[in-house]
């Protein structure tokens, strides 16, 4: 966990989710891109931003 002490509560993974992805260089996720509002999803348009490779394991059946 990144250090967010300082962020609203609310707000606190989502700071950590964005700390995480300026260090890294591939996104390995599983999110529903057709779920409206879903912090995973917030995360990876962020990572999509980014440029980093995104690697998302879920597929529909």
């Amino acid at each position: 966990m990144y250090y967010i002490e300082d962020e609203f509560y609310k707000n606190r993974i989502i700071s950590s989710n964005k700390q995480m992805i300026e260090n890294c260089d591939i996104l390995v996720c599983y999110v529903d891109e057709k779920v409206k509002n879903s912090g995973s999803k917030r995360i990876l348009s962020y990572a999509k931003k980014k440029g980093l490779k995104i690697i998302n394991l879920f597929s529909e059946v």
